[in-house]
Parts: structure tokens; sequence; C-alpha cells
């Protein structure tokens, strides 16, 4: 977000675009001033003032495209939803649908990635779509969270599942946040984080507990010659 003066509205615009190096259709623009010409043209005159703030979709349009394109796709990004705090792009490519939904979505993850990299003035959180596969995987995670919830329920152990994106965590985050008998956590690092379902109210040492405390040391065997006070040597 830039702030810019100009004798006049269009003028500041004009300005802000140089110095941000975009087009009029990349950027909201909010007029903070009309500005005023002033009496005679000059006493008490006053700059015309305006903000602007940068589009993600215009640009995230062409950085998918140009992306695809790149991979020897022909795709574009047909539209765009907003979700909270979530940009959602949906791609339309007839060739490049098979191969981004393949490994379960793993190249579709890999260029959503790149582009959040690429673009990172974004004040969303950005995702792409395609064939409407995100929907499918968050239903397919949602089922097994609740499947592994029941579990857990059962059993009383809990369930460690394999490591996963941040968007896919948070959904079974959020699938289990009000289920009554069962509580979630993520242990690990970086691409090895994953979701540990546990029993709400069950007790032992947690997958979390394990994770965070290392393990004890071998208790030592006394050292002899202590016994009357002396060093032993």
């Amino acid at each position: 977000i830039i702030e810019k003066e100009g004798k006049t509205v269009e003028q500041a615009i004009e300005k802000g675009l140089r110095e941000i190096g975009l087009s009029r259709d990349e950027v909201q623009v909010e007029i903070i001033s009309l500005g005023s010409s002033g009496f005679l043209g000059f006493i008490g005159s006053r700059p015309a003032k305006v903000r602007l703030r940068i589009q993600p979709q215009p640009r995230i349009k062409r950085i998918v495209e140009t992306i695809l394109g790149k991979m020897g796709f022909s795709g574009t990004v047909r539209s765009f939803g907003e979700e909270g705090g979530r940009l959602t792009a949906v791609i339309e490519s007839e060739v490049g649908e098979k191969y981004l939904k393949a490994n379960n979505g793993a190249a579709l993850d890999a260029l959503e990635y790149l582009v959040s990299k690429i673009f990172r003035e974004a004040e969303q959180d950005i995702h792409l779509d395609i064939g409407g596969f995100r929907q499918s995987q968050g239903d397919h995670l949602k089922t097994m969270a609740l499947d592994l919830a029941r579990k857990v329920k059962e059993t009383g152990q809990e369930q460690r599942l394999q490591p996963m994106l941040p968007h896919q965590r948070k959904i079974i985050h959020k699938a289990l946040e009000n289920h009554p008998d069962v509580k979630t956590f993520a242990v690990g690092e970086g691409d090895r984080r994953r979701v540990i379902i546990a029993p709400k109210h069950g007790s032992g040492r947690s997958a979390r507990t394990a994770a965070a405390s290392p393990p004890k040391p071998k208790p030592q065997g006394e050292v002899k010659g202590r016994a009357s006070g002396k060093q032993a040597r």
C-alpha cells in the first residue's frame, strides 16, 4: 500500500503506478483527497492524495498462466474465490489437470508454493485449485479425521497421521475442534510436521510430550572409594 499526491487525482495515481511498476488494473485506488486549487489558483491550494492497494488477482493470474505455459500446458485462471484470509485461484487446463492432480496433488501443491513465493506482497494466503480437487481432497481429509477419531475413542490410543502441508493439517484440526472425545495437535518440523489425534481425557505419555522431552540418561554406578569421605584415587 502506498500513498501519493499530485495536482490532480489522475496525476497522483500515475505517480504511484510508476513507483510500483504496475498497471491500473492491478491496483485498487482509494481517493483520500480531491485537492483544491485554492484562491486565485495558488492561495490555500491543497494537492490531491490517493492510496494505492495492490490487487493480487491480475498478477496471480499472469504468474500462474506463465508457469503453466513453461510446463507445456495451455491453461488459464478461470476465476477467484475469497474466504476469510484465503484467496483461491481456479485453474482450467484440459491437458494439465491430470498431471496437477496426480500423486495427491503434488504438482498443484508445488505450483501453489512457487506462486506464493513469487507474489509475497499478497495479504491473503494464496491457494490453487483445478477441477474441484481441493474440495474432494478436503472431504477426504475430513472423513479420514472422523474415522480416526472414532478409532481413538474406541482404543484409547493416539493416531499419528502422515506429514502434511499446513492447509491440510488445518482441515484435520478444524474437523475435530469440537469433538467431545479427542483433541489434535501437531509435532515435528518443516515438511515432517504431522497431526496427532489423541484422547481428550486420556492419560499417559503423549506424542507431544515424547517429542518435547529427551530421553533420560541411564543412571551411573556409584563411585567407589567415597565411603570413608576420602577422595577416590
